[in-house]
């Protein structure tokens, strides 16, 4: 049976998701860190009074997860485009991008909750770099089964290494069109 992409990138971003959470409750219960990721995307949904209520904890799994599910099929699309070649690399270098981007999304007021802490940005860059080379490893596992490692589509190769002219019936050879 063949297994479908879009389930298989949905699975990945999930898992890795909530592999990455778990790894996160490390540093939380030791006490070096001291926002969990669930909290700030609790936030996206809930004003700040709510957030650590237990509806706030359940919202920001179910957001947590959501996101970890859209950046899972983000993923798929850039190894469908540009190959399965070095893809926990391109795994790790998208969780870089992420802490980025979230970073920036925060100071957007995209959620209630804001890690401005020099401590938790660290620690949300490495819970990043973990989801995404987590990420790296599990799509191709779980979304591109069968693909060869270099442009499983082809779709690079035919949109950019192709002639920039293709001549029409009409105009080649004749040189006498004016």
């Amino acid at each position: 049976m063949k297994s479908d992409a879009f389930i298989g990138a949905v699975y990945a971003g999930v898992l890795a998701a909530i592999v990455s959470s778990v790894v996160q409750l490390g540093p939380i219960l030791i006490g070096v860190q001291t926002i969990s990721i669930v909290v700030v995307a609790a936030g996206i949904f809930l004003p700040i009074g709510q957030i650590f209520t237990p509806l706030g904890i359940i919202l920001g799994i179910i957001g947590h997860l959501i996101i970890g599910a859209i950046w899972g099929i983000v993923l798929y699309a850039i190894f469908y485009i540009f190959g399965l070649d070095k893809s926990v690399q391109k795994g790790l270098l998208l969780g870089i991008f992420i802490w980025f981007f979230g970073t920036e999304m925060m100071r957007w007021n995209t959620t209630n909750y804001i890690i401005w802490g020099d401590i938790e940005q660290v620690w949300k860059l490495i819970h990043d770099m973990i989801f995404g080379t987590l990420l790296g490893y599990l799509v191709p596992q779980l979304a591109m089964q069968g693909a060869s490692k270099a442009y499983p589509s082809g779709l690079l190769e035919r949109n950019l290494i192709q002639p920039a002219y293709k001549p029409t019936p009409e105009s080649d050879g004749n040189k006498n069109d004016t």
